[in-house]
């Protein structure tokens, strides 16, 4: 009777490890998905933290129109410009990208320029600002 005792005890011992390494593995997992859940614009707090980010979903090379298209999908809505300055830049072509944070009394504002050769993505510039109290 103690054996079968002593063998049921090991196997909860085993059951409850694997359980506790699960958790370990899959916290992490659930955290970065939870952040990967909301829109790009409520996720980056800075320009540069933005452009990298979008650099990673549209790298130099994209068409404008795929980019577009990709970064709609984050919260950012793309319309075309031609040969027009962005901030103290160009003038140049780009797709000009806007979004906003989903904060009710403070919130930021993002402007993307797509720069724009061939059709392609040459650049990404990013300009950012909060509004509000």
């Amino acid at each position: 009777m103690n054996a079968k005792l002593s063998d049921r005890a090991k196997g909860v011992a085993r059951v409850n490890q694997t359980m506790r390494r699960l958790a370990l593995i899959l916290f992490p997992v659930v955290v970065l998905a939870a952040d990967c859940s909301q829109p790009l614009v409520d996720r980056m707090h800075d320009d540069e933290s933005m452009r990298v980010a979008i650099l990673g979903l549209v790298p130099v090379g994209t068409s404008v129109t795929e980019a577009a298209h990709r970064l709609a999908q984050h919260g950012l809505i793309c319309a075309q410009t031609s040969q027009a300055k962005f901030r103290d830049r160009g003038p140049f072509t780009y797709a000009l990208c806007q979004g906003r944070s989903a904060g009710v009394v403070t919130f930021r504002e993002w402007k993307i320029a797509l720069v724009e050769s061939g059709g392609r993505v040459a650049d990404i510039l990013v300009s950012s600002g909060l509004t509000g109290l």
